[in-house]
């Protein structure tokens, strides 16, 4: 982002577990320091439910589009899940 990473502007940065905005209301995020509170995995994303990581296989959003075929499965282990999934050509993408 221009002038580099500020906890607050509603976009997830290097250094910061969540980022919720100005006006936060997140259960899972503490907007003054932009980090998850205790015990959260996650703030938010298609995997986050509840402030924690679904389990591991879970479906998180089904496959579609024209271009590619986007699938998303939980690992249970990423704090940032939105980065976790694939775009692929094939017939779904699947992270480990």
């Amino acid at each position: 982002m221009y002038g580099g990473p500020r906890c607050g502007n509603g976009y997830l940065e290097d250094g910061e577990e969540c980022d919720c905005g100005d006006e936060c209301s997140s259960p899972c995020c503490n907007a003054h320091n932009c980090t998850l509170k205790a015990g959260a995995q996650c703030a938010h994303g298609v995997c986050c439910e509840n402030c924690k990581l679904k389990s591991p296989g879970v479906l998180c959003r089904p496959a579609s589009g024209s271009h590619c075929i986007c699938l998303t499965m939980s690992t249970a282990e990423n704090l940032d899940p939105e980065i976790n999934w694939l775009l692929t050509s094939s017939a779904y993408g699947l992270v480990k």
